[in-house]
């Protein structure tokens, strides 16, 4: 049984995802500026990037199917996930690393984007909460 998500959530998730699009277009502009040769700073970003959005989705997908099981097979599953994510993550670190056409660390970068986003959103509640008290 899969549960369906509040109108709240989705919203959440839409924002998480069109702010860390903004951020790669802001990293994308200033590899663009700043580095010398920025096309393979350029497609190790996009490379992580996209990975992190199919991660993220995957996790949506899995938190909504683990809702319905039971605590036994709801830890089996989540950690069968969590490896299998972990795993993907070193495979595309190592393709970035070995290709030559892909940067590794604008790749991590891009890996990152969608947690950065969300600490940069929690920091800024977290200063407009101390301002209203």
């Amino acid at each position: 049984m899969m549960r369906t998500t509040d109108d709240s959530t989705q919203s959440l998730i839409f924002n998480i995802i069109k702010y860390s699009v903004l951020l790669v277009v802001f990293e994308s502009v200033l590899i663009f500026l700043f580095l010398d040769n920025p096309l393979r700073y350029f497609l190790g970003l996009m490379f992580g990037f996209f990975f992190n959005l199919i991660f993220f989705r995957l996790m949506y997908l899995n938190v909504n199917k683990v809702v319905g099981m039971t605590q036994g097979k709801a830890k089996s599953y989540i950690f069968a996930n969590y490896l299998a994510r972990y795993i993907i993550t070193g495979f595309v670190l190592f393709i970035a690393g070995s290709y030559s056409q892909l940067n590794i660390f604008t790749c991590f970068l891009g890996l990152l984007t969608i947690k950065i986003v969300i600490y940069i959103r929690n920091f800024i509640l977290m200063i407009k909460s101390r301002k209203t008290k």
